[in-house]
């Protein structure tokens, strides 16, 4: 676990000398490769897209969902890490509602 710690360590590090902007691309680039590698995963996500949308939207339309699905949820998980230790101003300048 120290290894793993360590690890995890370096790698937030890392992300925090990064701009925000480029930690979400990098985010959205590993959530694209997660769509490609996790067909199980992207199966569950399709399933309850289409249980959600309930026959609103075609099958070309779920299926991009999909991947943007994995797109914003690594985009979402790279960017947690950058901003887990910043201050609530810092928060609100990164922050776009």
């Amino acid at each position: 676990w120290r290894v793993e710690t360590a690890v995890y360590v370096v790698f937030e590090a890392v992300l925090g000398l990064l701009p925000l902007a480029w930690v979400a691309t990098i985010g959205r680039g590993m959530g694209a490769m997660a769509h490609r590698c996790l067909a199980g995963r992207r199966r569950i996500v399709r399933r309850n897209l289409r249980i959600a949308l309930a026959g609103e939207r075609s099958i070309a339309e779920v299926d991009e969902l999909v991947a943007e699905v994995f797109r914003r949820s690594g985009a979402n998980l790279m960017c947690s890490l950058r901003t887990a230790d910043r201050g609530e101003r810092s928060l609100a300048r990164a922050v776009v509602l």
